[in-house]
């Protein structure tokens, strides 16, 4: 039940569809950008408000700028200083959200939009993911969901790459 389960089944939902229908899987992807950052959007806030993604506990919130800490519970109720997370994912994503409507506005990047928004995107998953404090399975004390950002990125890298040389 994580970000990157539902990516790769819409994707081999829009696949099945594109090939059912007879769209050009290019102008699904593309006409889907805007959504990206907007789900990173609705994600970063039900967290906010479910108290999931919560942040590390810090010693003190004076060691900190204002806005990246704050005083908030965790899954069970615990009320204590820690990383903002779900502002810190709201604020990024935001940022990918103008990104992304400047790329549309001035039709930039046609046909790889999607795999650029989607490595930022992933990115800010990727980053947020340090400041995290609730419980994740992990590998070598990394949370598996950073490696798996981490192939995303790669992947997503490289499709942008490739598709720019085939435009």
């Amino acid at each position: 039940l994580d970000w990157h389960g539902a990516f790769v089944g819409a994707g081999v939902g829009m696949c099945l569809g594109g090939r059912w229908r007879g769209v050009s899987l290019r102008h699904v992807v593309d006409s889907l950008t805007l959504m990206l950052p907007l789900l990173s959007l609705a994600i970063w806030w039900g967290c906010w408000s479910a108290s999931c993604r919560y942040g590390l506990e810090v010693e003190t919130l004076a060691d900190y700028p204002s806005w990246m800490v704050w005083e908030a519970r965790d899954i069970f109720g615990i009320y204590a200083p820690r990383f903002h997370t779900q502002l810190i994912g709201l604020v990024l994503s935001l940022i990918v959200l103008g990104f992304a409507l400047v790329l549309f506005w001035k039709r930039w990047l046609y046909f790889r939009r999607f795999w650029v928004v989607g490595v930022a995107v992933t990115g800010i998953m990727f980053v947020v993911s340090w400041l995290q404090g609730d419980y994740a399975p992990t590998i070598n004390a990394v949370p598996i969901a950073q490696y798996l950002d981490g192939i995303f990125i790669v992947y997503m890298s490289y499709l942008s790459i490739r598709l720019s040389r085939s435009v």
